[in-house]
Formats: structure tokens, sequence, C-alpha cells
């Protein structure tokens, strides 16, 4: 019952369409997100993504993971909150919501390309430095790099005396 011209214009109107792979859980929670939880995603969400399983992403991943089990050895055990989430949110570096944005990983990100190459004049500097330190010729820089860069954050934590940095008062 349309009109010619709307006939065309709904024949050649075109649907997004995004293919979601993976387990029924990764495919709901992504849905959820995308529909109920409209936000853009980060540049660090977007990295992960697409680096998902390459060496230096998972050379990030552990080093956040070993920065928040050395931090929370710093936490007493009757104390359970958000801080055991992440070193970096109990040192107060990200935020709890920042940690669910993946936000610890672009610290450690660019902290790691701080070590390697020094500073940086722009973050998306971030996505070739996946590139190159996943390549197997960069092993040895990529453990170097995270040792290096998890020794720096050991001593920061010591430093703090396991407290927050926004809870530290040098001026006293």
């Amino acid at each position: 019952d349309l009109s010619k011209s709307s006939t065309d214009r709904f024949e050649t109107y075109q649907i997004a369409v995004t293919v979601i792979r993976g387990s029924d859980v990764v495919a709901a929670e992504t849905f959820t997100r995308m529909n109920a939880q409209a936000y853009s995603l980060t540049a660090q969400e977007i990295r992960h993504a697409v680096f998902k399983g390459t060496p230096f992403l998972d050379t990030v991943s552990k080093l956040c993971a070993d920065f928040t089990n050395y931090c929370d050895n710093g936490i007493p055990e009757d104390v359970v909150d958000e801080r055991r989430s992440s070193g970096f949110v109990a040192l107060g570096a990200i935020t709890k919501r920042g940690f669910w944005r993946m936000d610890d990983h672009q610290l450690a990100s660019e902290l790691f390309l701080l070590q390697r190459e020094g500073a940086q004049h722009r973050r998306d500097s971030l996505s070739q430095a996946y590139r190159t330190y996943s390549r197997p010729d960069a092993a040895k820089k990529r453990t170097t790099a995270a040792r290096d860069v998890l020794k720096s954050l050991k001593r920061v934590w010591a430093i703090t005396d396991n407290k927050k940095l926004q809870d530290i008062n040098c001026l006293k």
C-alpha cells in the first residue's frame, strides 16, 4: 500500500547489525550494555576488544592483577571494600566506576609505555603500542617493562603507607 518512493526508501534503509560472538552470558551482558546502558565505549574498552588475547593485553592484565594482589596484602583482613577490586582503586588513582570502565588497564598501559618509551604526546599512541609490544620479538621488552612498572607501583604504595593518594596531606 506504500507509494513507489516510500517503498524505495523502505527497501534501501540500512539497518545496523552487531554480531556478538562468545558465550550466551557474554552476549547477554553485551546486549544489555548496548541497549539499557547506552554510553560510548572508552578507548581502552575498545582496545580490550580489539587486542583480546594478545601478548601485550595479557601483560597489562597481569600487571593490574599483580599490583592488586600486592595491595591486598596491605589491607587488613577485616576490611572488605572496593579497594580489593583493583590496586589502582586502593591507591586512589582511579575510581571504582573507572575500574569497571577499564581505567586500570588504561593507566597500566600508559605507565608501561612511559617506562619503555618516555612521555607520550597523545594517548592514541597506546593502540600502536598494543600492536608493537604484542609482536613475538617484544617478549623480553614486555616482561622487563612490566616488572619495572610493578616495582615502581609497589614503591608508591609503600610511600603512601597503604592509603589513597587523596588521603595524604603532604603539607602538614
